[in-house]
Formats: C-alpha cells, sequence, structure tokens
C-alpha cells in the first residue's frame, strides 16, 4: 500500500479457548496519516486513505462490489490497488486474524511470588504541599500522619524479597513515599544490609529514589555513589509552574531550593539522575516544561499529565478534567509527540520514558496476561510491613497481601492474581475493546479507586491510554519510515 509501513509483533498470548469472534482491526488517523491495528495478531500499519475505505468497507461488502462503491471518490486503478492489497493482507492472516483462544476467563491456580522489585513506602509524609498529590503526601486515604517506617521493618522487607527473587538476577528495591528522605536513615540502612547480601550470595540490588528534592544533600550524595542508585527529581519544568503546583506548606516556592540541592550537590558526581513534570491546568505545555528541563541539565525525563482526582485519595485543591481539558489535553501530546520525534531521529538523549514505553508496548506486548506484574512480580511494604501489591492498594483492606514478618499470605495472592488476569474477561466495557489484548484491563488500581470496583474500568483512564496508544503507532511508522531498522531492539528509557 502507498505509505504503507508494517510492524509484526511476536508478544506472548493468554491461553486458552472459547473467544467466539474476533476483535475487527482498528482504524484510526493521527496527523493525517492512516493506519490499521489487528487487534488479534498484534500487527499495524500505515495505510492510505483508499486502503482505508476499503477495510471499513471489507465486512459489510463482498471485495468485488468495493469497486463500484468508491469509484466516485477515487481513480479505479487506486481502488483495485488498493483493494488487491488489502484481499491480499487478509487471506495471508495479517489482517482479520482469528481469537487464537484469547477469549476464556482463566481459572483460579496457585502462584508463587516471583519478585524482581520491591517498593518501600518508608514515610507517609512529606515537606511539601503539591496540588496535584495523588496520594496524599504518602497517606493514601488512610488515617496516618507522620509515619516512617523503621529499620527492622525495611530490612525483614529486602530479606523477603530476597527469598522469593529468581537466582542470578539483579533486583530493585523502590524507596518511595511521601518523601522518602525524611527516612533517610532507613534508605541507608537497607542499603548497608544489601551490600552484606551482595557479598554473600549472587544477587546484585539497584535502587530507585522518588524524591521532590528539597532535602536532598551532597552527604546523601556522596553515599549514593557507587551503589548504582537512581535518583527520580519530581520538578515541573519551568520555575513559574512549578512553584504553583509543588509550594511548601506556607505556600512558599520550592524551586529555587531543589535547583540550589542539585547544583551543589550533585556536581561532579556518578549518580544517575532523571526528572519528572506533572502538569495540570492551566499549565499543559509539555514541550516548554521539557525545554525547562533541558535547560536544568535533565535530559532523561518525563512529562506526564497529573492524574484525575478519585474520592479515595482526593486532596483538597485536586483538579478534575471536563471534556474541553482532555481536548486540550491531546493537543499538547500531539505536539509532544512531534517534539518527541525530533530527537529520536536525531539525538541520542532520552526525554520521555512515557512515550518510549507505549511505542514499546505497541511493538512488542500486544498480547498480555495482565495488566501488569503486580503481586507477582512486585509487590510494596506500608510503613507497618504490610504487603500490598503495588502502591495504588495500600491501605485496602482487601488487596492486603500479607506482613514482611509472616509472609506472603498465599490464597490472598491466589485470589488477587486471579483478579488481575480476569479483568478484562469481567468487564463489559473491555469485550469489544481493541485494545484489550495490549492493556488487560488497564490498572486494577485506578479501577479500585474511581470505581470501587477491580472490574469496572475507569473510563478516562481507558480513553486517554487508547488515544497514547495510537500515537504511539504513529510515532513508530515515523521512526520507521524516516529512519529504517531504528526500531530494532527497541526497549523502554
Amino acid at each position: 500500500m502507498s505509505e504503507s509501513t508494517a510492524h509484526s509483533m511476536s508478544g506472548d498470548r493468554p491461553h486458552g479457548s472459547g473467544r467466539s469472534r474476533s476483535l475487527a482491526p482498528h482504524l484510526f488517523e493521527v496527523e493525517g496519516k492512516h493506519h490499521v491495528f489487528d487487534p488479534e495478531n498484534g500487527r499495524f500499519f500505515r495505510i492510505d486513505r483508499v486502503a482505508r475505505d476499503v477495510l471499513e468497507l471489507v465486512p459489510k461488502h463482498p471485495v468485488q462490489h468495493i469497486t463500484g462503491i468508491l469509484k466516485g471518490r477515487y481513480r479505479e486503478t487506486a481502488i483495485r490497488k488498493a483493494r488487491e492489497e488489502v484481499s491480499e493482507l487478509i487471506e495471508s492472516g495479517y489482517l482479520h486474524g482469528d481469537a487464537d483462544g484469547r477469549g476464556e476467563k482463566p481459572g483460579l491456580v496457585s502462584v508463587k511470588p516471583f519478585l524482581v522489585s520491591l517498593t518501600l513506602n518508608v514515610a507517609s509524609i512529606c515537606n511539601l504541599s503539591c496540588i496535584y498529590c495523588w496520594n496524599k503526601g504518602g497517606r493514601y486515604g488512610r488515617k496516618v500522619r507522620e509515619k516512617r517506617m523503621d529499620v527492622g521493618t525495611a530490612l525483614r522487607a529486602v530479606d523477603l524479597l530476597v527469598e522469593n527473587s529468581p537466582d542470578n538476577e539483579d533486583i530493585l528495591v523502590d524507596f518511595y513515599g511521601g518523601e522518602p528522605l525524611l527516612n533517610f536513615e532507613v534508605l541507608r540502612a537497607t542499603m548497608d544490609y544489601c551490600r552484606k547480601i551482595e557479598k554473600e550470595s549472587k544477587k546484585e540490588f539497584s535502587y530507585k529514589v522518588t524524591t521532590n528534592g528539597t532535602l536532598l544533600t551532597r552527604e546523601m550524595i556522596d553515599y549514593f555513589s557507587g551503589k548504582n542508585v537512581s535518583l527520580g527529581i519530581s520538578i515541573d519544568g519551568t520555575k513559574k509552574v512549578h512553584n504553583r503546583n509543588r509550594p511548601f506548606p506556607d505556600g512558599a516556592g520550592s524551586w529555587d531550593r531543589i535547583i540550589r540541592n542539585l547544583t551543589e550537590a550533585t556536581k561532579d558526581c556518578d549518580i544517575h539522575i532523571s526528572s519528572r513534570a506533572t502538569l495540570v491546568q492551566p499549565d499543559l505545555d509539555m514541550v516548554k516544561a521539557t525545554k525547562g528541563l533541558f535547560r536544568q541539565g535533565f535530559y532523561d525525563t518525563e512529562v506526564e499529565f497529573a492524574s484525575e482526582s478519585c474520592e479515595t485519595f482526593r486532596p483538597d485543591r485536586f483538579p478534575t478534567y471536563s471534556d474541553g481539558d482532555v481536548e486540550k489535553m491531546k493537543k499538547e501530546y500531539i505536539r509532544f509527540a512531534k517534539f518527541y520525534l525530533k530527537y529520536s531521529l536525531y539525538n541520542d538523549e532520552a526525554i520521555d520514558v512515557g512515550l518510549s514505553n507505549n511505542i514499546t508496548r505497541v511493538l512488542h506486548e500486544c498480547h498480555r496476561f495482565s495488566p501488569c506484574g503486580a503481586g507477582k512480580n512486585f509487590v510494596t511494604v506500608s510503613e507497618e510491613g504490610d504487603l500490598y501489591p503495588c502502591i495504588g492498594f495500600i491501605g485496602m483492606k482487601d488487596y492486603y497481601l500479607g506482613n514482611v514478618t509472616d509472609g506472603f499470605d498465599l490464597e490472598a495472592l491466589k485470589i488477587f492474581w486471579h483478579k488481575m488476569r480476569s479483568v478484562v474477561h469481567e468487564a463489559e466495557e473491555c469485550d469489544d475493546c481493541w485494545a484489550r489484548y495490549i492493556c488487560a484491563g488497564n490498572c486494577p488500581a485506578n479501577n479500585e479507586q474511581h470505581n470501587r470496583n477491580i472490574f469496572k474500568p475507569y473510563r478516562r483512564g481507558c480513553d486517554w491510554l487508547k488515544f497514547q496508544l495510537e500515537v504511539a503507532m504513529w510515532l513508530a511508522s515515523e521512526i520507521s519510515i524516516r529512519k529504517p531498522g531504528s526500531l530494532e531492539g527497541y526497549e523502554p528509557i
């Protein structure tokens, strides 16, 4: 087809049988370019307008009748060529593939943790009052204040991680909050303990610290040095936007403190530092935010819009989005995708983990068993030492999976993992959705937070993800056309 690019996906497919019909190919347009995605076999193509119109007619009309229907719009030679190419794609199985047994809900089976990462929620307190904080400064809707994890709990959590992790594989400890640097002594004790384990075993640890940067010191950086620590700094692009979004409790801006700390603490350091900007109306300019981070020396960046509030964790000033807001966000996202495209083609710097991950998803992860590996490949530990599938479930008693002293509740884990693999089969919204095999029901924590039902997809989140996936396929096609071969082995940043 003219302008066509085809991408064959190779992700794993769920097992089972029983889906009675196939999902129809999804036709969409981004920036005037037409595409088709086949949900059943995970392939997508860049196509021209004639082929798109042929594909729209194929399910309802015999192929031999399509020329007569379209001859008023296009030359007959163009219609005939597009019709032949579409027929070839269908006959070869590249489009309209059968369901291949992906419709049957999986059975309830025992499952063992196979952990590769662990999140320690080391502090349910924060020294900032960010207007969009989705977890209320680390409290996650719980009636707790200024609670910190103790050293013993953190070390028992590490023991649990080691006991339930694969041999000869690196494992990650992620320090989260609230503001984790308010409990730096636990970070230090945990890393010291992990170093001892490394010396006595074949385990190797890496660490991630997600921080607002206001408490960062040279002493901390010197300690992190040489320990495979990655710092993720939350900083919202430009001083004006950042100070509006991320003030101290007294209303003072935090930008100058963060920049001063980073300048003083990170000079000549060997720590990997990334940044994340979170935007909310009226400041939705993702390109401006990214350029602002570039000026501060950040090139490994992520820029995203704040999650919409939910009743469970809603802070006092948290924004919600109207349909008009969403349309503005889509326009800004497209602008940012074009900006990202430029850097993908001509620069080596990594500028957005979100876009990169979505490109990887549409290239390699089009048939997922579950929305993510929560509860199986990674878990979260609360300050008290309770185990939850991820940070989004902290404090929800129905998703309690045990504690660091007694270990996993394997029955609770079995039930949770069954739910994870069942969302896409239980949710009516997923039944005819073209993205069902990519997202497998979308984020289960979002479903629970917004709808109090893991099997009820959060509509705004679903709509936004589908839009992002379409943009990712457009980006992948553009990169493939302009820089052939550059997508081979494409991985998230």
